[in-house]
């Protein structure tokens, strides 16, 4: 059986990468870097650490920091599916803008839409 590599499915193929671990509101550490290795070094020894690990979705042009303006690539979909009981209920402050409960509109259909997309 072969091992699925999230990070490879998630992220673009060129461009620097990012990693962020969290230990406490006070400690955080993020590393921008270049190749997988650094990526797969540097979890480890977050791991190490007791840190919770993140990684980036996006791809970046160097490693000057994770801000827009240096975002290279992205390769992914974002997706907010809000759910809960507040959610059948219209919004009394903006009826028209506000969501109603409609059975037609279940996670077959968000799922078509999905199946649908082709990044270009």
């Amino acid at each position: 059986m072969t091992q699925f590599d999230l990070l490879n499915a998630v992220q673009p193929s060129s461009g620097w990468f990012a990693v962020l671990g969290i230990k406490g509101v006070d400690n955080i550490k993020q590393y921008l870097v270049e190749t997988r290795e650094e990526v797969d070094e540097i979890a480890a020894l977050m791991v190490q650490q007791k840190r919770n690990v993140f990684f980036g979705v996006a791809k970046y042009t160097d490693g000057s920091g994770r801000k827009k303006s240096n975002v290279r690539a992205i390769k992914s979909f974002w997706l907010d599916i809000d759910c809960g009981p507040t959610k059948v209920i219209v919004n009394q402050k903006t009826p028209k803008a506000g969501w109603l409960y409609r059975p037609a509109f279940r996670l077959s259909r968000i799922t078509k839409v999905l199946s649908d997309y082709r990044p270009t």
